[in-house]
């Protein structure tokens, strides 16, 4: 007996699940008058970006029938789908059924403006029917936008070249500012209208000038200068990274919740300066030339601290909030975690990025039994096998020099990254793995073919490792590095892989793969799946993929991929 159809209802609440270019290409094979077409429509096109001078410019227009509306991979940009001027015009026509509530409009230059100005004059109402609509470019492609948008449903601005802006252009439902000087003096700006909530500065020689309206909740001020010495007092969120040189003459409201000062060159005495807002929840004070925490008065009110990138080398003497839920202290110089007291914490980083600065044991640590997430890669520790962990820990990451026949791991762990040195021995068949394990993650080591026994695992990354490897069948998402491609040859991809990334290419891929990328050329040219969505293939392949799978899009491995994975400074292509 075949099960009745779900309820639309119930289908248009699984579609929020659901990425939307997993969406778009559903769309683009259900058959012509589906009821289901329209619902994922209104999905797709709710959220939109339209981005001027993409090469859909310059193509003619086409059929107004729904078969011809390009039928592409369409990216995505902040949760908003990337559509065509093509697409533009058959929601304008209503071919395509969606009521769009957002559109972000970016504008590379003012020349590349001439075809969506050409589209709003002539279909003013559906442009005028769009309730919030954000501006990125420079101030020149605003004017230019001024006579054919609805200038009161603007409600974000993301500027360039702000030295052009004017508050002429300020529409006047503003919510969310945002502008970018080149270096030129900056101009008395006031008179804002009351809704603005938000601004964002950058790179002003002036910042003070721009004058602060007191609706503001939020301001993100970088790399600038002269700021101002009172803040209006509904502000919650301040962060003044790259900006601030003497904290004397810095009065922060005591409303904020959110303060970032990262790359500001604080030192120990700054820090003791600073009044804290009583209710302060979140504190940024990443790279700076912090040395110690120890007299430093933090608000009890606090959920995070973040002082990565530091120059820390203890925190014996610190007092910490009783409160305190998450505290970043990694790539710091720390030695040693021995009598620390830790409130009850539920992330923890103490990863190292300088292998100058290690913490070989942590047996004497005593981590809070709230622990959920504990970040410790980096280090070449040497008891981790005599350290007691929280029953509650969920992630781990730490890097070993122990074998992997005496580690032992929390009965509920889901994530776990294990970083063996590049010489070890170690054998992954030895590590006595929870079932529980969602995402894993292994760098070095020895692999076999053995049987993982980690039914709920979905994401496994496989780096540098030595011998034959079997992958568990649960794998959805893998990721496999190595520098030899003899390990890519006779491998079998679990049969519902959909996302792989790989340094060489395999002989076989699974039919169920939707994303893949290969960074190498290998021997010989792999069969593709035609279920794939998204391909990233070395150069010389571009051809012969693009000729059999049109309307995929074709990127190109770089060697800046490759960095990432290899942490190489060059990668030679000849």
């Amino acid at each position: 007996m075949a099960l009745p159809p779900l309820p639309l209802e119930i289908v248009s609440k699984i579609l929020l699940y659901i990425p939307l270019s997993y969406l778009k290409y559903f769309h683009e094979r259900l058959p012509k008058g589906d009821s289901l077409k329209s619902i994922i429509q209104g999905e797709i096109y709710g959220k939109l970006v339209y981005v001027a001078g993409n090469h859909s410019d310059s193509l003619e227009e086409r059929e107004d029938t729904e078969a011809h509306l390009v039928p592409k991979y369409s990216d995505v940009i902040d949760d908003h789908y990337v559509a065509s001027i093509e697409e533009l015009r058959a929601l304008a026509r209503r071919i395509l059924k969606a009521h769009v509530v957002q559109m972000k409009i970016i504008i590379r230059t003012h020349r590349t403006l001439q075809t969506f100005l050409d589209f709003c004059n002539q279909y003013p109402e559906f442009i005028s029917e769009i309730p919030s609509i954000c501006v990125v470019g420079e101030a020149q492609s605003l004017r230019l936008l001024t006579n054919v948008i609805y200038w009161e449903n603007i409600t974000h601005l993301e500027l360039i070249q702000g030295e052009e802006f004017t508050m002429i252009l300020c529409p006047p439902h503003l919510e969310k500012f945002s502008i970018v000087f080149l270096d030129q003096p900056t101009q008395i700006m006031k008179g804002w209208p009351k809704t603005l909530k938000s601004i964002k500065i950058q790179d002003a020689r002036c910042a003070k000038s721009i004058l602060l309206p007191d609706s503001l909740q939020e301001l993100i001020c970088h790399d600038s200068m002269e700021l101002w010495t009172t803040y209006p007092s509904s502000i919650r969120l301040l962060d003044l990274s790259h900006s601030i040189s003497d904290v004397s003459c810095i009065h922060i409201p005591s409303q904020v919740r959110d303060l970032s000062l990262q790359f500001c060159d604080l030192k120990d005495e700054d820090l003791r300066q600073i009044r804290f807002p009583p209710q302060l929840k979140r504190l940024d004070l990443k790279y700076n030339s912090i040395r110690s925490l120890a007299d430093v008065l933090f608000p009890s009110s606090l959920i995070m601290i973040d002082v990565q990138g530091c120059l820390i080398n203890r925190l014996d003497d610190v007092c910490l909030p009783d409160g305190l839920q998450e505290l970043y202290v990694g790539s710091n110089q720390l030695k040693s975690l021995d009598n620390v007291i830790f409130p009850q914490l539920k992330l923890l980083d103490i990863s190292a990025k300088n292998k100058d600065h290690n913490i070989f044991n942590f047996s004497k640590a005593r981590f809070p039994s709230s622990l959920e997430s504990l970040l410790a890669d980096g280090h070449k520790t040497k008891d981790w096998s005599k350290v007691t962990l929280p029953i509650c820990l969920k992630r781990w990451t730490f890097s070993t020099v122990e074998d992997s026949r005496y580690l032992l791991f929390p009965s509920n762990l889901e994530v776990l990254f294990i970083e063996f040195p590049e010489s070890s021995q170690s054998k992954f068949c030895d590590l006595k793995l929870p079932s529980t394990l969602q995402e894993i993650s292994l760098h070095h080591g020895v692999s076999s073919d053995f049987h993982w026994n980690l039914p709920l695992l979905s994401t496994m990354s496989i780096k540098d490792c030595k011998g034959p490897i079997q992958f568990p069948s649960s794998l959805i998402e893998l990721n496999i590095q190595g520098l030899c491609d003899q390990m890519f040859r006779n491998v079998q991809l679990p049969c519902g892989l959909r996302k792989l990334t790989s340094t060489y290419p395999f002989a076989k891929y699974p039919e169920s793969l939707t994303d893949l990328e290969v960074h190498l050329p290998g021997n010989k040219y792999s069969e593709i799946p035609r279920g794939l969505r998204r391909v990233q293939h070395p150069p010389q392949f571009r051809p012969s993929l693009e000729q059999k799978f049109p309307g995929i899009p074709i990127l190109d491995a770089t060697s800046s991929d490759l960095n990432e994975y290899f942490n190489t400074a060059e990668i030679d292509w000849s």
